[in-house]
């Protein structure tokens, strides 16, 4: 089996013993070092799937398989035939070390990425190993199209990272990045403030909630965000300005009484009055019912005696 030629002459003499007893395993194994060493991939993938075919149990078969894989992975550059090969490997032995590191490599062909993804979250998950699922997830949400998709997969990697990993910054980060994907999202904006309070990170949700709030195209949504910012500045930060700022944003979406009331409270603390007058007019004008007008209508006019010194304005008020 040494020079070429030897190497021919050997490789068709076995064949010829195989055409006769095609279960010969010294034939297969002969035939196997000789298509290893004459580098003749496609020859040696077909004898090692024959070997496989032959084993009487299945330890030893996914001990072929795995080698099938890997020259389907490298040799042959067949990676999709590769990953099914793996597949098979872990339907027989679910937590198989070795199928599951081929198939994180796998993960990184994007062709390949949600299926090998799909195949290693569970497995992953019940080994606990959380560092390899994270980044297994983090794969899969790339593979998604689909906002409500990418939000369900970014939560679960902010589960993963909070509960698995014990990293509540990154958990954090992978919920402001869900909610970007859904920013009316209820149970993403109650994880982040939750978190928030936990890791101290309320002047970075406010940030985030003002960002959401300027980019979302859906009004009420943008109200909602900024009225959470505003709050956040407001009881949290104690930061009276930030606050004004983002109650002025959501009132771009048009007056409502309710952030009028807080910003006129705000002004108030901060003696602003002539953003008070200007707030409570605005209060009088949207009212619809006469019986709110009376108490914004004395409120007016104690402001502009108290303060401005304007007893007409207050007698017309």
């Amino acid at each position: 089996e040494g020079t070429l030629a030897a190497q021919a002459q050997a490789i068709e003499a076995y064949r010829r013993a195989l055409n006769d007893a095609p279960t010969d395993s010294e034939a297969l194994l002969s035939l196997e070092r000789l298509f290893a060493a004459t580098a003749a991939h496609q020859d040696l993938l077909d004898n090692l799937v024959t070997q496989c075919n032959l084993a009487t149990d299945e330890a030893a078969r996914n001990a072929i398989r795995l080698r099938i894989g890997a020259l389907q992975a490298g040799e042959v550059g067949d990676q999709p035939a590769a990953l099914e090969t793996y597949r098979d490997v872990l339907n027989s032995d679910r937590g198989n070390a070795e199928a599951i590191r081929a198939l994180r490599a796998l993960a990184d062909e994007a062709e390949l990425r949600a299926e090998a993804a799909a195949l290693l979250e569970p497995r992953l998950r019940e080994q606990s190993r959380w560092d390899d699922l994270a980044s297994v997830l983090e794969l899969k949400v790339g593979t998604l199209d689909d906002p409500f998709a990418r939000r369900d997969a970014l939560r679960a990697l902010a589960v993963v990272h909070e509960s698995g990993r014990r990293d509540g910054a990154a958990a954090f980060d992978a919920f402001k990045r869900a909610l970007h994907e859904d920013p009316a999202h209820a149970e993403t904006l109650a994880d982040l403030e939750r978190l928030a309070g936990a890791l101290d990170r309320w002047s970075d949700l406010a940030s985030i909630y003002e960002d959401e709030a300027s980019s979302v195209s859906d009004s009420v949504v943008a109200r909602d965000l900024a009225v959470r910012a505003a709050l956040i500045a407001r009881d949290r930060l104690k930061d009276d300005t930030r606050a004004i700022a983002s109650y002025r944003q959501a009132l771009s979406q048009g007056d409502e009484d309710g952030i009028l009331a807080s910003l006129e409270d705000i002004y108030g603390r901060n003696d602003r009055w002539d953003d008070v007058a200007d707030i409570l007019e605005r209060r009088v004008a949207l009212a619809g019912d006469p019986s709110q007008l009376a108490p914004h209508e004395i409120r007016m006019a104690r402001v502009r005696l108290a303060r401005f010194d304007e007893p007409e304005g207050a007698r017309s008020a």
